[in-house]
């Protein structure tokens, strides 16, 4: 069951531009005159190359996995990002996230951020709180919760401990 999918006209501009700003971070460490190598030419411009190389191509890989999770989610999976399966409602935030419906203790919708960012809040049995932020969905925050809590509130309790 689908809770909430991406929407395709809100990701679209910013998963082209850290395309772009991924393709272009490794251009520009691997781009280097023919007669020296790349390390000596990354050792020629200074420390801060150096440190473009040693924080940008681990943070640019991470930027790709996740924009690449995105996208797959987009293309294959019809836009999914947040789903129930089994016992559990899965999301994808920075990885895919997963929770059990008995973790469960209420939801409410927030904002979070600076720019205060539409965000579902999800309370937990610890005590903690999963923030799944809506603001590139399609749905309202209002559906997703209103979808998530008929889920999780009128559910058969006593398939709690099956998946």
């Amino acid at each position: 069951m689908v809770i909430a999918t991406f929407s395709i006209r809100k990701l679209l501009a910013p998963l082209l531009l850290l395309y772009a700003m991924v393709f272009f971070l490794f251009f520009i460490t691997l781009s280097h005159p023919a007669d020296r190598t790349l390390f000596d030419f990354i050792a020629s411009k200074g420390a801060f190359s150096v440190f473009l190389v040693v924080v940008g191509w681990p943070s640019g890989i991470a930027v790709a996995a996740f924009i690449g999770c995105i996208t797959f989610q987009l293309m294959f999976r019809n836009g999914r990002a947040i789903w129930i399966s089994g016992n559990r409602v899965i999301h994808l935030s920075r990885f895919y996230s997963a929770i059990r419906r008995e973790e469960i203790q209420g939801t409410s919708i927030g904002s979070v951020g600076r720019w205060g960012q539409p965000a579902l809040i999800i309370s937990l049995a610890s005590g903690n709180q999963k923030i799944v932020q809506t603001g590139a969905f399609y749905e309202s925050p209002d559906v997703i919760m209103a979808r998530l809590n008929s889920w999780w509130q009128h559910s058969p309790r006593e398939q709690l401990g099956s998946d």
